[in-house]
């Protein structure tokens, strides 16, 4: 999964980093999956999902924000993953299943 860290990391946590970064991926794929869908609901008037989309997003914001602290620099590859993952599949069930 994730490279293990060596002991001389110094005063960085290296317990748990590899589930650090699945759940980066995982919290960014949410994130850009609602802010793709959040761009359908504006362009088609749809208020009411706008709305809970928005609370959703919100709680996505701050779980990757502490997420990617807790990451450091090393995050960076899952976040841009989880992101082309994100918005790519809600273009596809958003085609797929909305439209």
């Amino acid at each position: 999964c994730c490279p293990r860290h060596s002991p001389a990391a110094g005063f960085r946590r290296t317990e748990g980093k590899c589930e650090i970064m699945i759940l980066i991926f995982l919290a960014t794929f949410v994130r850009v999956f609602l802010l793709a869908l959040q761009n359908q609901n504006v362009i088609g008037g749809h208020y009411g999902l706008a709305v809970l989309t928005s609370f959703f997003l919100g709680i996505t914001d701050v779980a990757v924000v502490l997420l990617v602290v807790e990451g450091g620099w090393e995050s960076i590859f899952y976040v841009c993953t989880g992101g082309a993952a994100g918005v790519t599949s809600a273009m596809f069930i958003h085609r797929r299943f909305i439209q």
